[in-house]
């Protein structure tokens, strides 16, 4: 079967998946209150007539109806739960399957003086949260979050470990409302035992101006919090795993919590040599020096990010970097320990904060094929190398909030870092001209050591007047960054053809890198009327930078300073920004627009060249900010937003990088800030009463006085690259999704997706206007079938589509293809027994290509001890011994093709032991019927 098939026939078979059985029958009803008022959001739950074993669930609709299909043949109990009306139970069956109206009888008291106790409703819908009864939802022992959060309807977990919620991706997990190491979901996801939460709430999280204000700026974070349960605040609970096997891999990890009502201390460590990271792509940028690398004039380093095809790993830089969970890219051995806490030091003050410290060594060989396209042509290279890299890091985060008074506040935010660095890299590169014959070849070996530190501080006062809206809010920011670095480079160069020759470099490379950055932030907001406001708004910065650079030619035993490559950089970079917003927060919508005036300046001086930069820059930046409530749970927003981003420090240089002798660059100090308009358009749907969502998403960014790379290539073919600023460039996407779950078929639920990217981009390759546009179309469905706690399968199929055209090549256009397809499944054999299986299978093809990856794991595990505290699993890794990681990237002028020999198959063997305090030691069991009870049946879970 051809390859293009393969995804139609999987639609057609998660269809078929979904058919209708026979010989069924459906319950139904509609609820009301003692007037006839419709009673909407009702948790209405289905048990077994033997043990009260819940069997399924369902929150009634708008019109306060509800429904179970494909019911078997034998009675039920049926159990009817409100906020403020007295419980429903009764058994029903199939001789009366239609319950008509049912009328719920009112508590007869106050609802903030009414406790309800006894058996919770497996989900409750409170305003604009819907809360899950962790308890109804049963886990594995030994299970954490993440693996509660993929039993819950209207949840989904990525195989990267990402969440989405209701069709949105969740930005942050909180722990009985407070932060777990920072803004990472996944800190609290992979650390936390399930069987310590007592509710799981997901909702729309206002930004932290409007809570302090109390006048919505439209701004929303969808958020999850983990209510714990009372047992799991006292004393100590966690995991401990450790694990070996052949080739000498091992893993080890650690995970300590002690939670109080005021108090919060958690400890985690990780060690292994089996690709795993203690840290997630985010937080490598929080706490490295790449991030906060060379910026001149204020703006950011220029980093390039790119991930693996086939999963997991990711370069910046051209620095491994690696998503724990995931097959990683090369060799990487790491250690990462932390600490995060919480201490609610008086009814006024509170502390919190994390320590994090990480410890990399990664070993990548890679082969690359690029192919690079001319005016009149395109010539190919050839590159294979070996890089070892060790990185240290240590981060600290310490914050401390106190109210000064009942209308003011005083947050206090701190974040400092400390890093050290060392990589060596191998490399051979060959050139091959236009007719095919080999043009150069250079060998090169490079090492750098270097160390970095960072500390950024934010001082921000709040104070509520008492004129209802009226606030202000005021930030004192400060920034010190430090980074130096020592190196040499290694390099022998061949030229070949009519002019042949050949050149060494040898040379020892020292840098310097200081950066101070201090400012203020000031927003007034001032009511008009109950629903309309002003906001004053006004951002002083000041940047300061200080770069050095020394470079000695080294011959035999001869070091001659490299006048063309020694520098000395001073820069200030300082801008003023104010502006006026009006804000309309009606109840259905939220509108804001206003217009910023900002006016910078850029002073650089190059002591060792005599010259210097001046210039100032003026921009009018207006924005429009707009969210429409449409109806509950249903939103639509649009935003239009304008920045200016200056160009870096690196761009700004004049001085030349020889770090790869046959690839050079150098920077343009008469470089143009680059300006950007950007749209978005939004639109969500969520059914809470049947968990079904529908979301859209359409974004376009257009900038003027675009930086990009103008790029000269000699006869010898030695690329000289130069940033300018080219007259536009055009990015946008769009993106419709949505998931249900197939009510015909308990626990079944589906997620499809399609999206469109588009992209326009210039560049100048040998005086020459090179425009490269490229379209992408994405095609996606997934399905999820979790019928209880003894079985559950996820299927996953993705088709991308893309295509790039060049304007001076015509003849080198690209089309490319990727196909994904995933099967994961986890069948509890036995209470004791449990096995895993998953198949990552791909297709790349494009022009002249084809490869076909399939990537095959699988685990058994085993219970031991008291309340399965214990736990002995068996994995194996990549079975079929066939990972390989490939990265495929096309850019303005040139397509590439990267392969990295990285970790295949092993096998391990992991003991892990969970520690409960006493009060929690006898972990989850069911909801009902004590340990001999059913689980629970899910929808769409």
């Amino acid at each position: 079967m051809k390859k293009q098939y393969l995804l139609p026939v999987f639609f057609l078979l998660l269809s078929l998946a979904a058919t209708a059985q026979t010989g069924r029958w459906t319950l139904k009803g509609t609820l009301a209150d003692s007037t006839g008022g419709i009673l909407q959001s009702a948790s209405v739950t289905l048990l077994d007539t033997k043990d009260s074993t819940l069997l399924d669930f369902q929150l009634s609709d708008s019109k306060g109806a509800f429904a179970f299909p494909n019911l078997a043949q034998r009675n039920y109990l049926l159990r009817i739960t409100h906020v403020g009306y007295r419980d429903w139970f009764e058994k029903v069956g199939s001789d009366v399957p239609d319950l008509g109206k049912i009328t719920l009888t009112p508590r007869g008291k106050n609802l903030n003086e009414v406790v309800v106790k006894g058996e919770r409703a497996p989900v409750t819908m409170r305003h604009d949260t819907v809360e899950f009864n962790a308890d109804a939802f049963k886990t594995r022992p030994n299970a954490t979050v993440e693996d509660l959060l993929k039993r819950l309807p209207g949840v989904e977990v990525e195989s990267d470990g990402t969440v989405k919620a209701h069709g949105k991706s969740v930005q942050r997990v909180l722990v009985d409302g407070k932060e777990f190491f920072g803004t990472d979901p996944k800190m609290a996801t992979r650390n936390l035992a399930a069987e310590a939460v007592k509710a799981v709430q997901v909702f729309d999280r206002k930004s932290e101006q409007s809570r302090f204000s109390g006048v919505d700026d439209g701004t929303r974070e969808k958020t999850i919090n983990l209510e714990l349960k009372e047992d799991f605040k006292k004393g100590i609970f966690g995991t401990a795993v450790a694990g070996a096997g052949d080739q000498g891999r091992y893993t080890g990890r650690l995970n300590l919590n002690r939670f109080a009502k005021n108090e919060q201390y958690s400890l985690i460590g990780t060690l292994n040599n089996i690709n795993q990271q203690g840290f997630t792509l985010n937080d490598y940028f929080n706490f490295s020096s790449v991030g906060s690398g060379s910026s001149g004039g204020g703006g950011p380093t220029m980093v390039n990010v790119t991930r693996g095809s086939s999963g997991g790993g990711a370069t910046v830089n051209g620095v491994a970097v690696n998503i724990p969970g995931q097959t990683s890219s090369g060799f990487v051995n790491s250690g990462s320990g932390g600490l995060n806490f919480f201490n609610q030091i008086n009814k006024k003050t509170k502390i919190d904060g994390n320590y994090l410290l990480n410890s990399v060594k990664s070993t990548i060989d890679r082969t690359v094929d690029k192919e690079n396209f001319l005016e009149n042509g395109s010539y190919k290279s050839k590159q294979s190398g070996n890089t070892v890299s060790r990185t240290t890091n240590h981060r600290l985060n310490l914050n401390l909030e106190t109210q000064l008074d009942s209308l003011s506040t005083l947050r206090w935010t701190n974040t400092g870092s400390i890093t050290g660095s060392d990589y060596r890299t191998s490399t051979l590169t060959q050139t091959y001209g236009t007719d095919g014959a080999l043009q150069n070849d250079g060998t090169r070996a490079n090492y750098y050591e270097g160390t970095a530190y960072s500390l950024n501080s934010n001082l921000a006062y709040r104070r509520r007047f008492s004129k209802k809206g009226r606030s202000l809010t005021a930030n004192l920011v400060f920034g010190l960054n430090n980074d130096k670095k020592t190196g040499n480079i290694n390099a022998v160069n061949n030229y070949f053809g009519t002019n042949a020759s050949s050149d060494t470099t040898r040379q020892d490379d020292r840098q310097k890198n200081g950066r101070l950055n201090y400012g203020i932030t000031a927003f007034y907001i001032e009511p008009l009327s109950k629903r309309t406001f002003l906001e004053f708004n006004y951002t002083y910065q000041r940047n300061l930078n200080d770069s050095r650079r020394d470079v000695d030619d080294i011959k035999g035993e001869t070091r001659t300073p490299n006048t063309q490559l020694t520098n000395r950089y001073d820069n200030q970079y300082n801008y003023h920004r104010g502006g006026l917003s009006y804000r309309y927060a009606g109840r259905a919508l939220n509108l804001s627009t206003g217009l910023n005036i900002q006016q910078a300046s850029l002073i650089g001086e190059f002591p060792l060249k005599d010259m210097s930069i001046t210039r100032h820059y003026t921009n009018l930046l207006p924005n429009l900010r707009m969210m429409y409530n449409l109806a509950s749970s249903k939103n639509l927003n649009f935003t239009y937003e304008t920045s200016v981003q200056q160009p870096s420090l690196t761009q700004l240089q004049p001085i030349v990088d020889n770090t790869d002798p046959l690839n050079i660059s150098t920077g343009n100090p008469d470089l143009k800030p680059e300006y950007n308009h950007q749209f978005s358009l939004n639109y969500f749907s969520f059914n809470p009463s049947r968990f079904r969502n529908f979301f859209g998403n359409a974004f376009l960014t257009y900038t003027t006085n675009k930086i990009a790379n103008s790029q000269t290539v000699s006869d010898q073919l030695v690329t000289t690259t130069k940033p300018v600023n080219v007259p536009d460039n055009l990015q946008g996407n769009g993106f419709v999704g949505f998931g249900l779950p197939i009510q015909k078929v308990k626990g079944l639920r589906v997620n499809a997706n399609v999206g469109v990217t588009y992209a326009r981009s210039q560049s100048i390759i040998n005086a020459g206007n090179n425009v490269t546009k490229t379209l992408g179309t994405n095609l996606g469905t997934r399905i999820d079938y979790r019928p209880g706690d003894v079985f559950d399968i996820n299927l996953a199929a993705n088709l991308s589509l893309n295509n790039a055209t060049y304007s001076l090549q015509a003849a080198q256009n690209q089309q490319y293809s990727t196909q994904r397809y995933t099967v994961d499944a986890n069948w509890n054999i036995t209470p004791k027994w449990a096995i895993s299986s998953s198949m990552n299978y791909q297709v790349l093809a494009g022009k002249g290509y084809n490869q076909e990856i399939p990537i095959w794991n699988a685990s058994l595990t085993r219970y031991i001890l008291k309340n399965n505290a214990g736990e002995i699993k068996f994995i194996a890794t990549d079975m079929l011994n066939r990972n390989v990681v490939i990265n495929r990237s096309v850019d303005v002028n040139y397509f590439q093709e990267e392969r990295v020999r990285s970790l295949a198959r092993y096998f391990l063997v992991t003991f892990t032991y969970t520690l409960r305090n006493k009060a929690g030691a006898g972990g989850r069991g069911p909801v009902r019927g004590g340990p001999g009870g059913r689980p629970p049946i899910m929808i769409g879970g």
